[in-house]
């Protein structure tokens, strides 16, 4: 957010903390943008592993192949409704910014990123989950106009098997580093951020 106005500041603030108009802005998107055709047995791929173990690295191998559609920093605030806030966003292309990690790792606002957590929030229940999120990924499918959806959430190894039983194909990338390096890369964040 360092890269925002204040005027952005606030809206993600107010849209991101407020589950009222998370949920209203996702049904709004369910109601204006319903997707005939569902991607519900396609081989979405969910990434996952501790903080710093390389999914990040993973996630944007995979995206650039243009094989998957995923949350990008495009999407924010409005991740509960891409194409409704897609209609009227005049977002730039091309800014470029460093990651606050100083791991070399540069995104732009299509770049992909870890903000469905945003949706597991909202839906907390499972069977909630499984109600929702095949409507959700839709959503973005649709969006990019991808036949396969590409997450990567370090906090989806807690629901690989509700993610499973919702997408019977899915693929999942479960990321280890070697365990000297990863607590050293731990460390030098930990030191980064303080």
């Amino acid at each position: 957010m360092n890269n925002y106005s204040n005027i952005q500041k606030i809206l993600h603030k107010l849209i991101l903390s407020n589950d009222f108009l998370l949920k209203t802005t996702f049904e709004i998107e369910r109601l204006f943008y319903r997707k005939k055709k569902n991607y519900y047995i396609n081989r979405h791929c969910f990434i996952t592993g501790l903080a710093r173990s390389g999914t990040t690295t993973i996630l944007n191998f995979l995206h650039k192949t243009e094989s998957f559609a995923s949350l990008t920093y495009r999407d924010m605030p409005f991740v509960m409704s891409p194409n409704f806030y897609n209609s009227f966003s005049s977002i730039k292309n091309g800014v470029y910014f460093k990651r606050p990690h100083n791991d070399r790792i540069i995104h732009t606002t299509d770049s992909p990123e870890a903000l469905d957590e945003v949706f597991f929030k909202l839906f907390e229940k499972d069977i909630d989950i499984e109600n929702n999120l095949k409507i959700y990924i839709n959503q973005f499918c649709k969006k990019y106009d991808k036949q396969n959806y590409l997450s990567k959430n370090n906090y989806n190894y807690k629901r690989i098997s509700l993610l499973k039983k919702t997408f019977p194909n899915a693929k999942f990338l479960i990321t280890f580093r070697e365990p000297i390096d990863h607590a050293s890369s731990l460390l030098e964040q930990h030191k980064n951020f303080n």
